[in-house]
């Protein structure tokens, strides 16, 4: 008699990705708008630029492409099997100049998070996500595997580009890697519970 192991997954988590045809000239638009009428705040942002929250009805434009995006994560919350459609909770912008970078965070209190993408330079940064079994680190190294995987793996990094939108559940740790080009990467963040 052969003996086999049944192998089960304990948790997952997936990310979401659609490549929009937004306008981005209107978006850097949008972006100057909001830039002009909000002081940079500090919170995950590590040199560079970050908003405050953005007032959707004070920014041309902007409500709509909000709602736009409240839409499309409605479809991805689906993998969560909620009872009631998700809200709009909040949303700001980023703007990393050369060797600025965003620390490792989580947002509390929300179910789908999403980073749309107005400009990513080459060599701009990635975002990087961290495998929520954060007790990974240290037990295997790149000589003790053949190939890295969800199982084995500390992170999992992504190379967004321009006008690509990314949705990921709120409660998983991620990072965005600095910025080595001397152009702007420049991103809009949103939650929702």
């Amino acid at each position: 008699m052969k003996e086999e192991i049944v192998v089960n997954d304990l948790f997952r988590f997936s990310y979401g990705t659609i490549q929009l045809k937004e306008n981005l000239k209107e978006m850097n638009k949008m972006v100057q708008v909001i830039k002009r009428k909000n002081r940079s705040v500090l919170l995950s942002n590590r040199g560079g630029y970050q908003s405050p929250n953005i007032e959707v009805d004070q920014i041309p434009g902007y409500k709509n492409f909000a709602i736009k995006v409240l839409r499309l994560a409605g479809k991805y919350s689906s993998i969560f099997g909620l009872n009631r459609p998700i809200k709009y909770l909040n949303s700001w912008l980023n703007i990393n100049p050369y060797l600025t970078s965003n620390a490792r965070h989580r947002h509390p209190y929300t179910i789908v998070s999403a980073v749309y993408y107005i400009k990513i330079p080459k060599n701009g940064g990635q975002i990087s996500f961290s495998n929520p079994l954060d007790n990974l680190h240290g037990y295997l190294n790149e000589n003790d595997v053949n190939v890295f995987n969800p199982f084995n793996a500390g992170a999992r990094v992504l190379q967004p580009v321009d006008n690509q939108l990314i949705f990921f559940p709120g409660w998983l740790a991620h990072e965005v890697t600095p910025n080595f080009s001397k152009q702007k990467r420049i991103s809009m963040a949103f939650n929702f519970g």
